[in-house]
């Protein structure tokens, strides 16, 4: 019998600026992620705290970029757009993460607009659920 796969919370949502092309800018920027390192160095060290890491995971505060992928996310007016996502390897332990903008909620493929105003219409006009789901 296989072995109960064990998922653990490897995600950290750090806040890159009030516009999507703030972190745009970071992602895409043509020095081989070091301003992206940077930037997201504080926030990691705050957010990815031992357990996170392996258990012979000494020093939290080195990280490289891994991988970048491309998620879909759906917007408001029904917008679909692509931006990437970058995963971050420690170098100590070599446990990878995904660093996720704040605008997009972990296991959703919608921006954090789009699902404020869909339980705005929730809780406010008194719509079910299945009605909003529906919108």
């Amino acid at each position: 019998m296989s072995q109960k796969r064990h998922n653990q919370n490897r995600t950290a949502i750090v806040y890159f600026g009030p516009t999507r092309q703030d972190y745009l800018d970071l992602v895409q920027a043509d020095d081989h992620h070091h301003a992206y390192l940077e930037y997201i160095q504080c926030p990691l060290q705050a957010q990815l705290t031992s357990d996170k890491h392996k258990p012979d995971c000494t020093d939290f505060s080195r990280y490289t970029v891994h991988s970048q992928r491309e998620r879909r996310v759906k917007g408001w007016q029904g917008e679909i757009e692509t931006l990437p996502i970058c995963r971050v390897k420690c170098c100590d332990c070599k446990a990878v993460f995904t660093v996720l903008p704040s605008f997009i909620p972990r296991y959703r493929r919608q921006d954090t607009d789009c699902l404020g105003k869909l339980l705005e219409m929730n809780l406010g006009m008194g719509l079910t659920q299945r009605e909003t789901a529906t919108i």
